[in-house]
């Protein structure tokens, strides 16, 4: 009985140290593009690739500094009500993130704009639709929710908050759109600092619990948009 006790024991531990048992849930989605509706127009540096490469953070990968060359922001007033994402919500500013595969996301972690003396420049009013082919008709997304987003933090670094659950549903492309009325939290322009993606391609394994989602406007099961 002792000898098989050991021998459990024994497989349990190998199956861990080579990844036959793992948490593959809330794992951050590595392979992401980004592409925004404009940029801001005063330098080459406050462009949308900063949102997702870390540039940012601190050694923890948890802390954003208040470098606004290692964030994002559009241009004025965004590109107005423009909708190049059919099937999505018309908003003055947007930002259209695509995965390398189709993922089963469990949140999104979200470090609002930062700058110093500009953080209401900070996408406030948000909706979140998703889609697993990106397509051109309305029945190709579904609405994740409308939510409302913390400020950043007054003259301090930021370590971010969770932006949304996903709870376990599959996309390929997620876009955030800010709301036509207070889509920041003051000022002509939107932007943020880093956004990341958490979820697994192994749809066997459920995504973890959602927990503490906190600054949801409205927020209901998927539903499907249009313009």
């Amino acid at each position: 009985m002792r000898n098989s006790k050991q021998l459990f024991i024994s497989i349990v531990i190998v199956l861990f140290v080579t990844g036959g048992l793992r948490a593959v849930a809330g794992e951050a989605v590595r392979n992401v593009t980004v592409t925004a509706d404009s940029e801001n127009p005063w330098d080459d540096k406050r462009l949308a690739a900063n949102l997702i490469d870390g540039s940012g953070l601190d050694g923890s990968g948890a802390v954003h500094n208040q470098n606004f060359m290692c964030m994002w922001l559009s241009s004025e007033k965004g590109n107005g009500l423009a909708n190049p994402n059919p099937g999505t919500v018309t908003g003055p500013a947007w930002l259209r993130f695509e995965f390398d595969n189709v993922y089963k996301l469990d949140r999104m972690w979200v470090w609002n704009y930062n700058q110093i003396g500009n953080k209401k420049r900070g996408l406030k009013n948000v909706t979140i639709a998703y889609s697993t082919t990106g397509g051109g008709d309305s029945s190709d997304w579904s609405k994740l929710g409308d939510f409302q987003w913390d400020r950043g933090v007054p003259e301090k670094e930021s370590s971010g908050f969770q932006g949304a659950g996903f709870g376990g549903v599959e996309a390929k492309y997620v876009v955030i759109t800010a709301g036509e009325t207070e889509g920041n939290w003051g000022g002509a322009h939107y932007g943020l600092s880093e956004v990341r993606f958490e979820g697994t391609t192994d749809f066997a394994t459920q995504p973890s619990p959602m927990e503490n989602q906190t600054n949801v406007i409205e927020s209901h099961p998927p539903e499907k948009t249009g313009n």
